[in-house]
């Protein structure tokens, strides 16, 4: 991570000779901030000022020194202050001039402690990382939605340019708006993106869609939405048809459930007790059996309509206490293809 932060700091000519003083001055990290604040000198305050000294703190800078970045942000402007005045104390020519008599010699200064408080979250960490360097360092927002978006998402930005035109996909990752626009009939719409771990893509939200979403795209919310590519040369820009927060994926899309049963272990009682749970859980979702048999291939049962189902938590805590861990799973709704439109000038030219 030292690495990453280095090179972004070499990479920009503000901050490059601040990157090389500040290095000298605080390195090694395992230092008091407070301290490392005071070992910078007068003449560098200049190039390591305060707005610097706050972005190394929020990216990560001083991470090895297994001090919260909360906690250092907490201290922050006493450290400034009680750095500040040990410089001056220093760089007084009369303190000099008295050093050995009691008349020169200035009053100790505490340094400011660390208070005993939590480590930001998770989401305020990255944030603040992507704030300070344009990018993510110790993670991306959607790791923990990993498994979510695999199971609903089609594409992601790096395969997207695969796509066909006029494809309808389902991409997950956070949304924000780049710029609005009003209508001729004075209806908003949004051109924003939607950004994932590899990369961004352009979004066009129209009117009725935007009247709905508009709060997702305001607070920059993690969703997946179903769209339309639309490629131009090497340009590919999606048309957004619905945009659900990602802890409402499941419930928008799931239609079915997987039962893993194994032929070998699953007695006739088992069933019967299985029967029993998907009757006291009915819903919308189709139910299968995926039945194992040893040394062969595993064959697939889609139970009748009378056993649909529901696939909240409680019917698959029950499912696994009798089948055990993992024997249950949702299947997706597939990704709707667009209803092509008729162009009545082109049936006039077929026919003739």
């Amino acid at each position: 991570m030292q690495r990453i932060i280095n090179n972004y700091y070499q990479e920009n000519p503000i901050h490059q000779e601040a990157s090389f003083r500040m290095k000298r001055a605080i390195i090694p990290f395992d230092k008091k901030i407070s301290h490392d604040v005071q070992r910078v000198r007068i003449e560098d305050q200049i190039k390591v000022n305060k707005k610097v000294l706050e972005a190394l703190i929020k990216c990560g800078a001083f991470d090895s020194s297994d001090t919260k970045r909360s906690q250092m942000m907490a201290i922050f402007e006493d450290a400034l202050e009680h750095g500040s005045r040990i410089q001056k104390e220093k760089a007084d020519s009369q303190l000099d001039l008295f050093a050995d008599s009691n008349m020169g010699t200035a009053l100790p200064v505490s340094r400011p402690k660390f208070p005993d408080i939590n480590e930001w979250e998770d989401n305020v960490l990255l944030s603040l990382e992507k704030e300070s360097l344009g990018f993510y360092i110790s993670g991306h927002p959607l790791d923990k939605y990993e498994k979510t978006i695999q199971k609903y998402a089609t594409v992601t930005s790096a395969n997207i340019h695969d796509m066909a035109d006029g494809k309808m996909i389902r991409m997950g990752g956070s949304v924000k708006i780049l710029k609005l626009h009003k209508t001729k009939k004075g209806d908003m719409m949004a051109f924003a993106a939607i950004e994932d771990q590899a990369g961004s893509i352009e979004v066009v939200v129209f009117p009725n869609l935007y009247a709905k979403a508009h709060m997702l795209l305001a607070d920059e919310e993690i969703v997946i939405l179903e769209a339309e590519v639309q490629k131009k040369e090497n340009i590919v820009k999606l048309v957004a048809e619905s945009i659900v927060p990602i802890e409402q994926a499941s419930h928008e899309w799931t239609n079915g459930v997987l039962i893993k049963v194994n032929a070998q272990e699953a007695s006739s009682d088992t069933l019967e007790k299985l029967k029993s749970i998907i009757e006291n859980h009915p819903g919308d979702c189709t139910a299968c059996l995926k039945i194992e048999i040893e040394n062969n291939p595993p064959v697939l049962v889609k139970l009748s309509d009378d056993y649909r189902t529901d696939f909240n938590s409680s019917f698959f805590t029950k499912v696994e206490k009798l089948l055990g861990a993992s024997a249950i799973e949702t299947t997706c709704t597939p990704v709707k293809e667009k209803q092509k439109r008729n162009k009545p000038w082109l049936n006039k030219q077929n026919k003739n």
